[in-house]
């Protein structure tokens, strides 16, 4: 056998291989603003960029899968999605939610917070929202 029919072989083995497998998984485009950390089943698969619109993720096994995306300060947006064989599922992400904020006033010693009496400071976007403080749960707003 030639060594040019040889490379022939080898070339066409390594075509035919990935389109293989590519039927067997799916794809998903997640369309959102620059930055964003996505994580797929609790694995960071990315951070968004502007120039993909966001981020392609390739080759995932078909089934339902959890899709987690995460920007400092914000609340994390959480989907569930269904990967099919051949497919590409699309996200659209928008706003995130602010993170509430709480601060306390009263006098405290070093590092520590000593005060008896004080106040909370609860800040949140929505209005609506729900507060575990000292066992109880407050449904404010």
């Amino acid at each position: 056998m030639k060594a040019s029919n040889i490379l022939v072989i080898i070339i066409t083995l390594l075509t035919t291989i990935p389109s293989a497998v590519a039927k067997d998984t799916g794809d998903l485009q997640i369309t959102c603003k620059p930055g964003i950390r996505i994580y797929l089943d609790n694995s960071l698969s990315g951070v968004t960029k502007q120039a993909e619109d966001g981020l392609y993720i390739q080759n995932i096994k078909p089934g339902k899968h959890v899709i987690r995306a995460e920007k400092e300060d914000f609340l994390p947006q959480v989907f569930a999605v269904k990967i099919e064989a051949g497919r590409t599922v699309e996200i659209k992400i928008g706003e995130f939610p602010t993170k509430p904020k709480m601060r306390q006033e009263g006098k405290s010693g070093e590092g520590e917070i000593k005060a008896k009496v004080g106040k909370v400071i609860i800040t949140s976007i929505p209005l609506r929202c729900q507060i575990l403080f000292l066992g109880d749960n407050i449904t404010w707003g």
